[in-house]
């Protein structure tokens, strides 16, 4: 991409044209509706490796000048630089000169009469002071004579500077001479752009190491550490990229049309969820995703969590999480979008906390230690990291919202609740030509909108607990609800029967599960936990009730002598601690 950038950057300085322009075929071809190649007239690899050497010296020129020079050009060199220059050379070239020496020292007759003594042209020179030219550096003027053999007159560069203030304002002013820069504070780093680029690109290694040859050539004494200091300073003014993008986005009223609606139409209802209409259906998908989309506003402005990770689950190929992605706008997806698992470790963290969206895929495997770090990260509302090489930890606000995708139908498994997890079903494939069709600036912008009106980005106490009896339907069945289905039938609470607690229905059920299988369990504290759990679940409620003068709590409940379903070997998950995948 580099190279890419520096032979469009010289073929632009040789012909003329606009660096920022996106069309590439134009570039290189003249017209977008080229579709012949003349081989004769096609530049070899050495020729384009020439003309980015060149460009690359003469903006180094331009920032010696820029720099190092002690006094403003006078009449008189460039007299002297005309004399080494050909005044018979290329159009463009020669245009070139032409409009350096009006920049160096302007357009009076004096100059004009030195032009015309130097080529004289076809074209009079006051015609060129009319009709006007590209702007060009007097740096150009000098570069060109340089080439030809001209030396610079003692003075008119300045001495390399010796003490350590001249030395810092020599390598800011070499520095700016070239480039614009910026620290990003959501990533870290320091960006950078030319002149003539709309297109910032981080610092690198090499691009330091680079910068430091250049400056050592001209004669200062500076190390690559002290030049990335100079940079990361307050040299570089703050830019927060997600900030400003939502600042740059269009206005959006009531009249405009409804982007977010339009995107919510795109996930096809399906027919196995039985507890919704598709009309219900599509109004729950709209809910999920206007308050998880204003949460996600909130978050990356104000920095209040977002604790919805709307989940969507189908079959493979369907276009889940290609939907997710198209919600993060392009220009940053790059530094501020990430796909995969959420790990906790060092670097992780450091990531999560540059993003904007976090899309986990790879939720079908989870653990009970990865469900609890998942309503860790999605509860917190900031970051303390320590950068790579930076000496201090620091702590940063939250901006990330996260979302997540799955094949398999049943994955959660209810212990504390699921209800920050809603469950969208892709019921069929997503209209991905649609899905481009969607406008994302002012799909967010939609967003930003009513959160700014003060519509609601989180869910009350009824969502919540729709959203936990909708999940129901996705939650996977853990040993533990199969023994207790296998095992255990409901009483009557008569006043006669006495309550068993999940220690008690453990030790019961292991041997009679051994006496009829021949399968071994081991009763640990995580067991006695589970089952517990899938008590609860299966409608069994645990109290404190009085039997033959004792208070004891516990489950009403017929331990069965022979068991409801056939259970074999093959069926016994792992009972270890830690080893029983949950959401």
């Amino acid at each position: 991409a580099d190279e890419y950038r520096a032979a469009v950057t010289a073929l632009i300085d040789k012909l003329g044209g606009d660096q920022n322009t996106k069309d590439n075929v134009r570039i290189w071809y003249g017209s977008v509706n080229a579709n012949t190649i003349v081989w004769g007239n096609v530049l070899s690899e050495r020729t384009i490796e020439a003309l980015v050497r060149s460009s690359e010296e003469e903006h180094h020129e331009q920032r010696m000048y820029d720099t190092f020079s002690a006094s403003k050009i006078g009449l008189e060199d460039v007299r002297d630089m005309l004399r080494y220059i050909p005044p018979h050379q290329a159009h463009i070239d020669w245009k070139k000169i032409v409009a350096a020496t009006f920049d160096a020292v302007g357009t009076g007759p004096e100059v004009i009469a030195m032009l015309e003594k130097w080529s004289p042209s076809e074209i009079p020179y006051a015609t060129l002071v009319k009709t006007g030219l590209s702007r060009v550096h007097a740096a150009t003027l000098i570069w060109s004579a340089k080439r030809n053999g001209w030396n610079p007159r003692p003075g008119f560069y300045q001495e390399p500077p010796k003490s350590p203030v001249e030395v810092t304002n020599k390598v800011e002013t070499f520095l700016q001479s070239g480039y614009t820069f910026r620290k990003n504070v959501v990533t870290n780093v320091i960006e950078y752009k030319t002149a003539d680029s709309s297109t910032w690109e981080r610092i690198t290694d090499y691009w330091i190491n680079s910068e430091c040859r250049r400056m050592r050539a001209a004669g200062l004494k500076i190390t690559e550490e002290r030049i990335y200091k100079t940079l990361d300073s307050d040299f570089s003014p703050m830019h927060d990229p997600i900030k400003d993008w939502f600042e740059s986005l269009p206005k959006w009223d009531t009249n405009d049309r409804d982007e977010i609606g339009m995107l919510c139409a795109l996930i096809p209802p399906s027919d196995t969820i039985t507890s919704m209409t598709p009309a219900a259906q599509s109004k729950y998908i709209r809910q999920v995703l206007q308050t998880w989309m204003l949460g996600c506003v909130a978050c990356a402005l104000d920095h209040k969590p977002n604790h919805i990770m709307p989940i969507l689950q189908g079959a493979q190929g369907v276009g889940k999480t290609t939907f997710l992605r198209h919600l993060c706008p392009k220009s940053l997806r790059r530094d501020h979008y990430f796909e995969g698992m959420i790990t906790g470790d060092k670097d992780n963290e450091i990531k999560l906390s540059q993003c904007f969206i976090v899309v986990d895929d790879e939720l079908e495997g989870m653990t009970k230690k990865s469900v609890d770090l998942i309503k860790q990260t999605t509860s917190k509302d900031q970051h303390t990291i320590r950068h790579p090489y930076a000496h201090y930890h620091i702590t940063v606000p939250r901006r990330v919202s996260f979302a997540g995708s799955v094949n398999k139908r049943t994955f959660l498994t209810d212990e504390t609740g699921s209800r920050r997890f809603p469950v969208i079903v892709v019921g069929g494939v997503v209209d991905l030509k649609a899905l481009e069709q969607i406008d994302v600036e002012r799909l967010w912008a939609q967003a930003l909108k009513l959160y700014r009106d003060g519509e609601q980005y989180w869910f009350d106490s009824e969502m919540n607990e729709f959203v936990q009896r909708q999940n129901q339907q996705f939650e996977a069945t853990s040993m533990a609800d199969d023994l207790v289905n296998t095992w255990c039938k409901r009483v009557e609470d008569d006043g006669t029967k006495a309550r068993i607690s999940a220690t008690e229905i453990a030790s019961i059920i292991q041997r009679k599960h051994f006496d009829t299988f021949a399968v071994p369990i081991t009763v640990n504290s995580q067991l006695i936990k589970d089952i517990g759990r899938a008590m609860v679940r299966a409608g069994y409620e645990h109290r404190a009730q009085r039997h033959q003068g004792h208070l004891k709590s516990g489950y009403l409940v017929e331990i069965l002598t022979t068991a409801r379903t056939a259970y074999g070997p093959k069926q016994v998950p792992d009972t270890t601690e830690g080893g029983q995948d949950a959401f």
